[in-house]
């Protein structure tokens, strides 16, 4: 079995570390070049949306569902008593994973080159999965104690630009404040919104998290408003005490805000540190959420029954975190990692949608995990609230910059062919997959008394 030893720490790390991540110093100057100094009102705009599609994972999490791995997958396909439609958005969103864990490391090659030129950013590249491998591979501890170091430091950076900066704001700069009007607003928003994404990686550690059941709602509410926070705050001082021409114009925005409000050489410091850090809390969550995918596919027995396979020392799923590491090498050294990142956003947006579609269905498909929801909610109103969501989504689907519809179907049918073959073998080994549909229903536990919301 897997080891429960991740804290509720461990937890908000990982969430904020997730949706912070990278987003923080990448997207604001992207977004910025259609949005300019709107961009903190996109920023403020997509929080409660953000919150609004967290909405279902908090709901199933607070049932028993909320103490297995698998996350959306096991939300969707024990709701919906089907196991494909969640292995499909799920199979799309592990190789985003890849996807992600191969760009970050590149990233962090690039910065280590700035500082040391002769490094080659792939070699370093490989060397931070390397590490980052071994760390989550000798245990989950290892794997909360880095995340919750590195998110401190990540989050003394943060205060360190955010704090002196609110004082360096000058409203002068906001003006204009939509340079490229409602137009460059809108196509600013799917950019946005994905550096808010990834606050589903925190589902994948319930298999893994001490009385998850419990913690993981609310790590999952104070986490998403803890990075909206960060963001509205970066943004502000960012588009506030620089103008929207010269921080568009540079290749590390933050580095140039920082000029207005701390010492020479100390803001390129902090922007540095705070960048390597959100990026490696980032390689570090992905490095660990993709292997519980495999590991939930095979414990299901769509997959390969290796996947599920534990190191007898340090109970970690070893042969799907080496699968992991090797295609994320591979990615990197024949640089088709474009494809997985061009069907990344897509991917993000299908997998939400379908886990608002879920929650839309689980008063009235399956009754009996809906009684375990412990909060007095009307089932009508969860309707509803999966239903703008998603139409919110499709607004957001449409507006995604060049979208390549032809690799996401591809990896569909690849994942399609997959599903059919290993769930045929699983049917000649006569594995019952009804069973698994229904496992976590306690016929002799009674649903808890609703209380009050």
């Amino acid at each position: 079995m897997l080891k429960r030893d991740l804290s509720k720490l461990d937890n908000f790390a990982t969430i904020v570390g997730m949706m912070v991540g990278s987003g923080i110093f990448v997207a604001i100057g992207e977004a910025g070049r259609d949005a300019g100094p709107s961009s903190v009102l996109a920023y403020l705009l997509l929080g409660p949306f953000t919150l609004l599609l967290a909405f279902p994972y908090i709901l199933f999490q607070s049932t028993s569902l909320g103490n297995l791995t698998g996350g959306a997958y096991v939300h969707i396909s024990r709701t919906l008593k089907n196991h494909f439609p969640g292995f499909i958005v799920m199979w799309l969103t592990w190789v985003t994973y890849l996807g992600v864990l191969s760009v970050l490391s590149i990233s962090v090659g690039r910065y280590l080159q700035a500082i040391v030129p002769a490094i080659e950013p792939r070699v370093a590249a490989t060397i931070c999965l390397l590490i980052f491998y071994l760390i989550n591979l000798t245990g989950v501890k290892h794997f909360g104690r880095m995340q919750s170091s590195m998110f401190w430091v990540l989050l003394l950076a943060v205060a360190m630009l955010i704090v002196p900066g609110l004082f360096a704001v000058r409203t002068a700069n906001f003006t204009p404040f939509m340079p490229q009007g409602m137009p460059g607003f809108l196509k600013a928003l799917p950019i946005l919104f994905f550096a808010y994404a990834g606050f589903d990686a925190l589902s994948q550690t319930a298999g893994e998290t001490k009385d998850a059941r419990h913690s993981l709602p609310k790590i999952f509410f104070f986490g998403i408003c803890t990075s909206i926070v960060i963001y509205i705050g970066i943004s502000t001082v960012a588009f506030g005490t620089t103008p929207y021409e010269i921080l568009i114009g540079s290749q590390a925005p933050l580095v140039e805000a920082s000029k207005a409000f701390l010492p020479p050489g100390i803001g390129t410091i902090i922007v540095t540190t705070g960048a390597l850090m959100a990026f490696l809390t980032t390689i570090n969550a992905c490095m660990m959420v993709p292997s519980r995918i495999l590991f939930a596919f095979s414990e299901d027995r769509i997959a390969p029954r290796a996947l599920s396979r534990l190191n007898r020392r340090y109970s970690t799923p070893h042969i799907s975190l080496t699968i992991n590491l090797v295609l994320a090498i591979i990615l990197i050294w024949t640089k088709t990692v474009g494809y997985l990142i061009g069907i990344s956003m897509q991917a993000m947006i299908i997998l939400y949608g379908t886990e608002c579609f879920a929650m839309m269905c689980l008063p009235f498909v399956n009754e009996d995990l809906w009684k375990q929801v412990p909060y007095r909610l009307n089932k009508y109103l969860v309707a509803a609230a999966g239903a703008v969501s998603i139409m919110m989504l499709t607004v957001l689907y449409a507006k995604i910059p060049n979208p390549l519809p032809i690799p996401l179907v591809i990896w569909t049918a690849i994942g399609t062919v997959f599903y059919f073959v290993e769930r045929r073998r699983g049917l000649q080994e006569n594995f019952d997959y009804r069973a698994t549909l229904t496992a976590f229903l306690r016929p002799a536990e009674q649903p808890a008394e609703r209380p009050s919301a």
